[in-house]
Parts: structure tokens; C-alpha cells; sequence
């Protein structure tokens, strides 16, 4: 025997000789490590147990060979349309032991943060109940019926707990009558059989009522539970088929009630299941004729999400997904399939197409050419573009049009066909590029250099367009600076013409500001004269500016309450007779001085 099949067996052995629970005793007594039966149960412990040393050989065996043994799910991450989610944030009530057992043995919230996997004891209460039969005693989260997310009771015996999980988790009842978005968590996931099973959570676009074609004491299990071949079909392994060499267990089919006149010999061939998955086929062709479904994924199950679908259209998609996730080809409930699937497809055949395009380039520099690719199904016989700008349009199914005018653009295209008609628009898809326009901003053009160190000046750049180089030019006879956004030290007062150049892929502009930086190398003082003080209403003043210190800024206040005046030299006319104050405020990159002569001006 291989380690690794000791090993197992070697903590099973741990496990049972822990869970000793009370009754335990009054069933079997140990004689020399033997398990001794009490004759009075009419049956052995070797239906489990199925050595002398109490190891689970056979169920153990048979588990390991299932899909439920999967180990790796714990640390692993499943994938629902193309996106990865973590087994243990979500499905952890289906992927682990802890998550199952508090969530439907237990029917508390499930808050446990360390996993272990699914394992024998998951499904199975140890030791309890009666040996020899499997009834509600042996079994965790066995209720009369479960009840579906499509709100559904599903009632069949043993299988009410495996159907917990098996069952489709999203019934899609949010669709409506309207446009739908589709999102990533659409869809029906993983495991829909029990819906599948009793007919449940597809849209009927038919009213007649579809017989269960498998609807059975106990569902799944009398099919895929029974006598099996070892540890390859039947049983803890759950499957009917195995992969490798092909071969199918048909036994469960060929018993009294179900296929014994006719017995089965392939499940792909009878019940008209191979016609089930020609329907299949032709459903998906369908879907990805309408750009529904992922181009890029073979398997059929990823779609486009983050698209809005006419609500018919995410009913036809739901179905589609309903059958293909089910993973049985149809067997699981033929009639039901095989009729939901004729009314889908009927259904698909009128719906509207759904409108795609794409373009040659998005981006570019004006006057921007643009050749458009329709990519809508191929019933479509009316094509309407609208490019945004208000001006142009197109009826041509592959149009090219040019856009002269920089700016976003969005882009709709209206296709009709078999059925109706349906409208796709990008959003800001064309962004046309102008030349550039050089422009900046200067922090503080004015500066002090009273201490002969130099004046630092922050400029910023504010050109439009997707800069590709910057030249700036700053009038004192230094080198020019590549910077987006440059400081620049002034070495000497002065005033200075500044020039930006900017670049782009679609040209290059500049823009000069003369005396755009006056460096003042001392604070002013400010002085004044006027040619008269004193006349008869109404009486013309002009005042003459005499400050020294270079003075940039001057405002004036003539002491009658009129607007002041902002130039070096003024002229004022004073209409009212009396005496006026005069000031003179004068300012420079160093700061300001005030000159303020009282009762200056007499007028009679």
C-alpha cells in the first residue's frame, strides 16, 4: 500500500477513535482492536469500516475520486465569467466544512475564519442514528424540502441536503421588462442541477407545463449514488462517467421504474440528448453572433459583462447559461431542456441585434480621419452612425469619416435586422488634437533684490495639448530651461521679456510676454507736485509723480471721495469749493511707500 494512501487512513482511524458519542457504547464493544457487532442491529459496521482495523477503505477511497475531494479549493480561486474570487470569501459555505456546517447544519451566519475541506464528517453525523440504514439521523442539513433561490421546494428525499449547493444562486429575477446591465455575477454560477432537476429558475417564453423528466424518491442520488465499481463510478464518487478511458456507469439507470425495457448503454445518445446539445450549440453561435459572449474564452461560459442587453436578450443568455452550467448536456431533466432550449433559440432568432464597432484609431491630430468597422451580428441590414460633432452622420455599414474640429466625441450606431433595432454608443471615444496654445502663469512677476543676492521667480506652464517638450526663454541672457514648470533666479533688477515654446505631436506654438518680471532693487519713495493748489470751482489739477526708487504701481487719492487714479502722473478736476488732502501710495517688487499732503488744494 502507497503512503500516500496510509496516510489518510492513518488520520481517519484518529478521528473515529475520537468521536466517541454517547450510545456508541451500548452499540459495539472492541475485543483485541476487532470491532465486535451486536447481532441484535442485524448489520455490521464493515459497510463502513471495511478492514479489521477499522479503516474507511472503500467511502474513502471513493471520495478521494470525486470532485468534492478537491483539497486545492482552499488556498485556490475559482473563476465566475473570467474574474478570479477567492474560495474562502466566496462559496465558503459550499467549499468548506466549517462553512457548511454552520451555514445549513447549523443555520447560523458564517464567521468562521479558518477553513479545513470538505471531508466525510461535512456530510455525515458519526455514529448516530441507526446503523444499517441511511435516514434523516445520518445525514447534516436534511430537511423535508430545501428551498431554491428560484423559490422552489425541492423535495426529494436524501438529495435535500446536496442540494444546498446544487442550485443556482442568482434566479435572474431582476431582469425585468427593460434594458438590463449585465455585471460580472450574472448568470446562475456554478452548480444549477437541482433546478435543472425539478424545472426550475430558466425563463419560459412558452406557457406549456414540461413533465420532470428525472424526478425521483431521492433525486441526484438515485442515479449517482449506488452500488459502484470500485473507486471509479457510483457511490462517495458521485460520477457516472469516467473521463479517461470513456466508460459510463449505466447501472442506476437500468432498474425497475426507470430504463429496464430499454436498457441505456451511452446517456448521449437516448432520451434525445445528443439533439439537447445541438440546440446547445446553436443557442451559443447565436449569442456570440450578437458579440454576447466572450470571443475569446472556447468554452462558451464567459460573456461580455458591463453591458446593457434588451431584457429579452439577458433572459436568452441566462437560459443558455443555466444549460451549460449544469454540466449534463441536458440529462439531468431532457424534456424540460430539450423544451426551454427550443424556446430560447426561438426566441434569440428575433431578438434584436446588438450593435458593435470598433475603430482604427481613437486619437490623433486635426483634420482626423477615422475608419469605422461595424461588428454586429450578421442579419443586420440598416446601419445609422452619428460621429457627435453635430454635423456628421453615415448609412454605410464600414463608414470613414474626418473630424476637423479638436475635441471628445462620442460615437452611436444604430443597427436593425430580424426583429428590432438596437443602439450601442462609446462614450468620449474620438479625441481629435489641435495645435497647441502656449500659455503660463507667473507666481509673483514682481521682486526685491534690495541684498544683491538674485530674485527667484516660479513659472508654470498652462499650455493646452499633450505636451511633448517645453522651452522657456527668460529674458536675462541664461540659457534656456526644458523644465515643465521652472523656477528662475534674476541675478540683477530689471525688467524681462519672457517666451514659452511648447511642443506637441500636432505642432508647436509660442507665446512672448514683454516685462513679464520687474526686479526692483529698492524700496520707493514716493513724492509728488502739483502745478496748482488753489482756484475757483470748477479747478483742473495735474499732479506730477517725483518718487524715486523705480515705482511699478501708483494710486492716487484726492481727498474729495471720487475714484482714485492708478497712472505715475494724474489729472483731477475738483467740482466742489474747500480744502483736499492729497496722498500718494507708491509700490515695487520691494514693497510700498505713502506720501500724504494735508489740505494741498484750496478751492474757492
Amino acid at each position: 500500500m502507497s503512503y500516500k494512501r496510509i496516510l489518510p487512513l492513518i488520520l481517519i482511524i484518529a478521528v473515529l477513535t475520537a468521536m466517541v458519542q454517547t450510545g456508541c457504547d451500548e452499540l459495539v464493544t472492541e475485543s483485541t482492536n476487532i470491532t465486535v457487532v451486536d447481532s441484535t442491529l442485524g448489520i455490521g459496521c464493515f459497510d463502513c469500516h471495511t478492514d479489521e482495523d477499522n479503516r474507511l477503505l472503500r467511502p474513502r477511497g471513493q471520495f478521494d475520486n470525486s470532485e468534492h475531494a478537491n483539497f486545492e479549493l482552499l488556498d485556490a480561486t475559482v473563476e465566475l465569467n473570467s474574474t478570479p474570487y477567492a474560495v474562502n470569501t466566496c462559496g465558503a459555505q459550499c467549499h468548506t466544512h466549517e462553512g457548511f456546517i454552520t451555514t445549513f447544519d447549523e443555520n447560523v451566519a458564517f464567521t468562521v475564519l479558518s477553513h479545513s475541506a470538505i471531508t466525510c464528517y461535512t456530510c455525515h453525523l458519526s455514529h448516530t442514528g441507526d446503523y444499517g440504514t441511511w435516514d434523516a439521523d445520518t445525514l447534516r442539513a436534511l430537511d423535508e424540502f430545501t428551498l431554491l433561490a428560484s423559490n422552489t421546494a425541492y423535495s426529494q428525499g436524501m438529495s435535500n441536503m446536496c442540494v444546498h449547493c446544487h442550485q443556482a444562486t442568482d434566479i435572474g429575477a431582476a431582469i425585468g421588462t427593460g434594458d438590463f446591465l449585465i455585471q460580472g455575477n450574472f448568470g446562475p454560477h456554478f452548480s444549477p442541477q437541482a433546478d435543472m432537476l425539478v424545472g426550475a429558475a430558466g425563463f419560459r417564453f412558452d406557457t406549456d407545463v414540461i413533465a420532470n423528466t428525472h424526478e425521483t424518491t431521492n433525486g441526484c442520488l438515485d442515479c449517482h449514488y449506488g452500488t459502484g465499481q470500485g473507486y471509479t463510478f457510483g457511490e462517495h464518487t458521485f460520477r457516472l462517467e469516467d473521463n479517461e478511458p470513456g466508460e459510463q456507469y449505466v447501472e442506476n439507470c437500468n432498474v425497475a421504474g426507470c430504463h429496464v425495457v430499454a436498457p441505456i448503454t451511452d446517456f448521449y445518445t437516448e432520451n434525445g440528448v445528443d439533439t439537447i446539445i445541438m440546440l446547445g450549440d446553436s443557442l451559443e453561435a447565436k449569442l456570440r453572433e450578437r458579440a454576447i459572449l466572450d470571443p475569446d474564452d472556447p468554452t462558451g461560459r464567459s460573456f461580455l459583462a458591463d453591458s446593457t442587453l434588451p431584457s429579452n436578450s439577458a433572459k436568452v443568455l441566462y437560459n443558455y447559461l443555466l444549460y451549460k452550467l449544469d454540466g449534463s448536456s441536458g440529462l439531468h431533466n431532457p424534456a424540460y431542456v430539450r423544451q426551454l432550449l427550443t424556446e430560447t433559440l426561438a426566441k434569440a432568432d428575433s431578438l434584436a441585434p446588438r450593435g458593435a464597432f470598433s475603430a482604427d484609431t481613437t486619437s490623433g491630430c486635426a483634420p482626423l480621419e477615422i475608419a469605422f468597422t461595424d461588428e454586429t451580428a450578421s442579419d443586420v441590414s440598416v446601419w445609422i452612425w452619428d460621429f457627435g460633432d453635430g454635423i456628421g452622420s453615415s448609412e454605410e455599414q464600414n463608414p470613414i469619416y474626418t473630424y476637423d474640429v479638436p475635441g471628445l466625441y462620442s460615437v452611436s450606431l444604430t443597427v436593425a435586422g430580424i426583429g428590432d433595432s438596437a443602439t450601442v454608443t462609446k462614450d468620449e471615444y474620438i479625441e481629435v488634437i489641435g495645435l497647441p496654445t502656449a500659455v503660463f502663469d507667473i507666481d509673483n512677476p514682481l521682486g526685491c533684490d534690495e541684498t544683491g543676492d538674485g530674485t527667484t521667480i516660479q513659472f508654470t506652464d498652462a499650455s493646452n495639448g499633450v505636451l511633448t517638450a517645453s522651452e522657456w526663454d527668460f529674458g536675462d541672457g541664461s540659457p534656456v530651461s526644458t523644465e515643465l514648470s521652472p523656477s528662475h533666479l534674476y541675478a540683477l533688477p530689471g525688467a524681462y521679456t519672457v517666451t514659452l515654446t511648447v511642443t506637441t505631436d500636432c505642432g508647436v506654438d509660442d507665446t512672448t510676454m514683454v516685462d513679464a518680471v520687474i526686479i526692483s532693487g529698492s524700496l520707493p519713495v514716493a513724492d509728488f507736485v502739483a502745478d496748482v493748489t488753489t482756484g475757483t470751482a470748477p479747478l483742473i489739477v495735474n499732479f506730477s509723480d517725483l518718487s524715486t526708487g523705480e515705482p511699478l504701481e501708483w494710486l492716487w487719492d484726492f481727498g474729495d471721495g471720487t475714484s482714485n487714479q492708478t497712472t505715475s502722473d494724474a489729472t483731477h478736476t475738483y467740482s466742489e469749493a474747500g480744502t483736499y488732502t492729497v496722498t500718494l501710495t507708491v509700490t515695487n517688487g520691494c514693497g510700498e511707500d505713502v506720501e500724504t499732503k494735508p489740505t494741498y488744494i484750496t478751492v474757492n
